[in-house]
């Protein structure tokens, strides 16, 4: 990420970041007692305790408070869709010894990212053959109908 040209990168591919005036920001706590095996990564789910606007998208950073409590635990930076109030978090134990983060305790905020577009892709670029041919391969036992929604999904995804 680069917060001065407000540009996020993911796989080459350069997306710049903007928002509106009002800087939202919610706290997200975990959803259920989460099991951490020693020097281990997990993806679960945490909520987002919203307070006054709904906002569609957002930027999820870790809060201290897990390594201030005596939790060895890291949590990724996201990118995600708040869409239904559920969000993927992603935890790592950097400890010998298992832990268990309790349900409700707050891990992250979430910010407002109001647009995000890709820079550096036309609509004419052509789609990843790697992309493509799993999508090919997905679809085969698809009717028509269907098959155009998974490539508007993909479309949408990629």
């Amino acid at each position: 990420m680069d917060f001065k040209k407000k540009t996020i990168y993911i796989d080459g591919n350069a997306f710049h970041l903007s928002s509106d005036t009002r800087k939202l920001c919610c706290k997200v706590s975990l959803s259920k007692d989460t099991y951490i095996p020693p020097n281990s990564e997990i993806i679960t789910t945490g909520k987002i305790r919203f307070r006054g606007d709904w906002f569609p998208e957002g930027q999820i950073e870790p809060l201290g408070s897990l390594l201030r409590q005596n939790y060895s635990v890291l949590m990724a930076r996201t990118l995600v869709n708040t869409v239904g109030n559920c969000v993927p978090i992603r935890l790592m134990n950097i400890s010998d010894e298992p832990c268990t983060v309790p349900r409700g305790m707050g891990v992250g905020l979430v910010h407002t990212v109001q647009i995000c577009q890709q820079l550096n892709r036309s609509s004419d670029t052509p789609r990843d053959p790697l992309l493509q041919s799993l999508l090919e391969e997905a679809c085969v036992d698809l009717d028509d109908e269907q098959k155009q929604k998974v490539e508007k999904f993909v479309r949408q995804i990629f």
